[in-house]
């Protein structure tokens, strides 16, 4: 009976570690086919860099919230499987998903700051000068490639209020970057530029042999929170195969 019980442990282990799977990517090499993104129009194009930045962004960000750069080959992953999909004849024939946007108001490229009135770089920033000559502030801003982009006056009364919007060309975490910035002594607020609403998504779940990727289409009063969304589901081998598998 004591060796039954034991056989029978490792036997629901197994079945329970076959039928696994987990959402995002876990292997950045996984994927051996590299895509031709020539196929690929400059508005699809853009769209997949983004959309990858969000979904390598996102897998980090749930293992460590304290990074700030997101590492290229992460980014790549997504970028080259998404290619694989959409120029895959089963993506082609769903027209739908070839230029869906992933929706995530956590802009990676932008934020807005607003330094106290004795910031010592206030001056240099109103002339859009980024550098401040503060390594705890330049460290963060300079080193990733911020520029400023946008002031705004929102003087009330008296009181001089300047508000910054910073961009950079980067993918990065901005929320880390602006909790950084709030540390320091010289800002009032820091946010990052981002947006309300709802809208598309991609989610990709590996499986033992594949990755299941999913389509998101949003719609219906999204800037409210969508109310409609259609799935359309892929299975994505290795090898850069693709089988459609479904509209649920």
């Amino acid at each position: 009976m004591k060796y039954f019980y034991i056989f029978f442990f490792f036997f629901i282990q197994t079945i329970l570690v076959s039928c696994s799977s987990t959402t995002g990517a876990d292997d950045f090499d996984w994927l051996k086919k590299t895509p031709d993104d020539s196929q690929l129009s400059s508005t699809q194009k853009e769209i997949t860099q983004n959309n990858a930045e969000l979904l390598a962004f996102r897998d980090l960000y749930s293992q460590d919230s304290t990074f700030i750069n997101i590492p290229a080959q992460a980014i790549d992953f997504y970028y080259n499987a998404l290619a694989v999909i959409l120029n895959s004849d089963a993506g082609k024939n769903q027209e739908i998903i070839q230029e869906l946007r992933v929706f995530d108001y956590r802009n990676l490229h932008g934020i807005i700051a607003q330094p106290n009135s004795q910031a010592p770089f206030l001056e240099a920033w109103k002339d859009s000068v980024i550098l401040t000559g503060l390594n705890e502030v330049d460290n963060i801003l300079v080193e990733n490639d911020f520029a400023i982009s946008k002031i705004y006056d929102w003087s009330h009364n008296d009181e001089r209020t300047l508000t910054f919007v910073l961009d950079t060309d980067t993918a990065v975490n901005t929320l880390r970057i602006t909790q950084l910035l709030e540390e320091t002594s010289y800002f009032l607020y820091a946010e990052i530029n981002g947006m309300v609403g709802d809208g598309g998504d991609i989610i990709f779940q590996k499986k033992d042999m594949y990755y299941e990727v999913t389509f998101i289409h949003s719609y219906g009063d999204c800037p409210s929170g969508c109310i409609r969304h259609d799935e359309y589901s892929f299975k994505l081998d290795q090898n850069g195969n693709v089988e459609y598998m479904g509209e649920i």
